[in-house]
């Protein structure tokens, strides 16, 4: 039986930010949010019993927040790397992401990780 999880939806442009159906979190202060506004922090912290959906323009911070919710889920939740399902559109944005979360939490075994491609995932 199917049972339909909670979702966070934020959704952001570069003049205005509209946030929806989202829970307060409690934002600490971790490394890799410092660097986050506030409805970035709530997708970044957003509980994981429920997805998250980020909407969002060009250049406004998407990649930021995927590999800080993922920075966050290993550091903070006990997440493995090997539950970790991470989709982009592009190769050059899959390695960015490995990049930018390796140089976030060095020693974590990125290859255990689910992150790339549309193609280069349905290959495997």
């Amino acid at each position: 039986m199917y049972r339909k999880k909670k979702t966070t939806v934020i959704s952001t442009t570069t003049t205005t930010t509209v946030t929806t159906d989202i829970k307060t979190n409690e934002i600490n202060d971790d490394k890799f949010l410092h660097d986050l506004n506030s409805e970035q922090k709530r997708a970044v912290t957003c509980p994981t019993n429920q997805s998250t959906l980020v909407l969002s323009g060009a250049g406004s911070g998407k990649t930021r927040v995927l590999t800080s919710r993922i920075a966050y889920l290993l550091n903070n939740c006990d997440v493995k790397p090997y539950q970790i399902f991470a989709v982009t559109f592009t190769n050059k944005a899959a390695l960015e992401m490995r990049h930018r979360i390796s140089s976030i939490l060095p020693g974590i075994q990125l290859n255990d990780m689910w992150l790339g491609t549309f193609h280069g995932l349905g290959k495997l």
